[in-house]
């Protein structure tokens, strides 16, 4: 783990702990919508503001999933950051709501995803992706910790492929075997672990869409460019649904 993905994951970690208390005083306002939005939207502005208050102290330029994005010729280093994705998850105290935060070096006047990390705090699970290292998992317990390596499926029968997708209806043109969970990450990362073998999204968030890139690319899945959105699958099946998502 390099040290920049370690930082990362040691600021989303602080974020978490009152994340996860959240969570479990938001069962106790099921019966209230209103309850529900105002306390899911005091969360969401609590944490966007510690990871603010973190980040700053060693990024300059730094971006939230709700604020224009925009540099200007300085800039070479810039990290984009999402504080909670699937926020209507944790409003119903579904578990698979995510922090993530991408990091971005400018490459031949480009900027290019270099580290990435997605942190589920419900499930203490870290995903974390490094440019040319690959995509890693990292659960903790009370006992021990674990660190395992993701590979995309590599399974070649489109009947038997997987899609994971936010968008059904254009999942079903692929497979009649679809899978929605609410989060785009965690979508992606049932991608990357290869439990499910076509990822389809529909997301204009340039956080996520970065940090997407990312980690379909370092667990070995490819992308299809889309006018609509994220397409990715294995090498064995990316030829056969080109013609299925247009």
């Amino acid at each position: 783990m390099q040290p920049t993905t370690n930082s990362l994951i040691t600021a989303t970690r602080k974020a978490t702990k009152f994340l996860q208390r959240d969570f479990f005083e938001l069962e106790m306002l099921q019966n209230s919508s209103r309850g529900t939005q105002e306390f899911c939207t005091n969360s969401y502005l609590r944490t966007k503001n510690f990871l603010k208050e973190e980040l700053q102290k060693h990024y300059q330029f730094l971006f939230f999933a709700d604020e224009k994005y925009s540099v200007n010729d300085e800039a070479t280093i810039i990290v984009f950051v999402n504080p909670i994705e699937g926020i209507q998850n944790l409003g119903k105290s579904i578990p698979f709501f995510a922090i993530t935060v991408t990091y971005l070096k400018k490459i031949q006047q480009e900027f290019v995803p270099i580290f990435s990390i997605i942190n589920f705090p419900v499930l203490n699970e870290v995903y974390y992706a490094e440019k040319g290292s690959g995509v890693w998992s990292e659960s903790d317990s009370r006992t021990s910790s674990k660190v395992t390596r993701l590979r995309a499926s590599s399974c070649g029968n489109i009947e038997q492929a997987i899609v994971v997708t936010n968008d059904t209806t254009t999942g079903l043109k692929i497979s009649q075997n679809v899978r929605c969970f609410g989060s785009e990450c965690y979508n992606l990362i049932m991608f990357a672990t290869g439990k499910c073998d076509i990822f389809y999204s529909t997301t204009t968030d340039y956080a996520l869409r970065a940090a997407f890139s990312l980690i379909i690319r370092e667990s070995g899945g490819m992308l299809i460019p889309t006018t609509c959105g994220i397409l990715s699958s294995n090498n064995h099946l990316i030829e056969k649904i080109k013609p299925l998502i247009t």
